[in-house]
């Protein structure tokens, strides 16, 4: 995970940073559910305004992670699809070939068939833009929809400057991992695409605020398909 995180953290020119838990709590998503965005908080979130990087303040040697100081870490961006990735390693290595593990909407996938999974529409439950197939694989979305709490207020940062995403309504991202395939659906909120795409190999599809969908030059031969009106 923490090697993951290097990757991302690079490839995002610092706009994926676990250290951004910090920039949350100050925008009242905290331990207890305040809602509340904290006076002053403006001043203090995000990398421009102070607050530690990953690559100022951590260190790690394997799993040994040592900190220059207190600070508190959001794994949210991987940690989903890290534990998918665990469980599907434990099932293997009991002999399990075929599975579909489904972690709150970030899917693994090993099938001798294809897997459709269906892209649900942000805030219209079991309704879906469009569709991919997947034989082994990951298959990944992310949206502020279920996790936003005022205007404007969701659980997305950029990192840099602490301030939630705007402009984009969903993503969804296949890639070889779920770990992987879950920290670039959150990376694509703020993010150049093509700059994550020489750190990671991966198809995507991007919803905007506006409706417009984008998707990566791979995307259809996976197959995918977007529909249209």
């Amino acid at each position: 995970m923490l090697d993951l995180y290097d990757r991302l953290h690079a490839a995002s020119h610092g706009r994926i940073d676990p250290l951004c838990g910090a920039d949350l709590v100050e925008l009242g998503y905290d331990p207890q559910l305040s809602f509340m965005v904290r006076s002053g908080a403006a001043e203090r979130i995000g990398a421009f305004h102070g607050r530690g990087t990953w690559t100022d303040v951590v260190r790690h040697d394997g799993d040994r992670l040592t900190m220059s100081h207190p600070a508190l870490l959001d794994v949210g961006a991987v940690g989903k699809g890290f534990l998918a990735d665990d469980m599907g390693e434990i099932l293997l290595a009991h002999g399990i070939e075929e599975f579909v593990i489904d972690g709150s909407g970030d899917l693994l996938i090993h099938s001798r068939k294809p897997v459709r999974v269906g892209l649900e529409q942000p805030g219209r439950e079991g309704i879906v833009v469009g569709t991919v197939e997947v034989t082994r694989g990951a298959v990944c979305g992310s949206s502020p929809h279920r996790r936003s709490w005022g205007t404007g207020l969701h659980h997305i940062l950029d990192a840099l400057t602490g301030l939630p995403a705007k402009n984009i309504t969903a993503t969804w991202v296949v890639a070889e991992s779920c770990a992987a395939a879950d920290g670039l659906a959150t990376a694509l909120f703020c993010a150049d695409p093509e700059q994550l795409a020489q750190a990671f190999r991966f198809e995507c599809v991007i919803l905007s605020s506006h409706g417009q969908a984008s998707v990566s030059r791979g995307f259809c031969d996976l197959p995918g398909q977007i529909f249209t009106a």
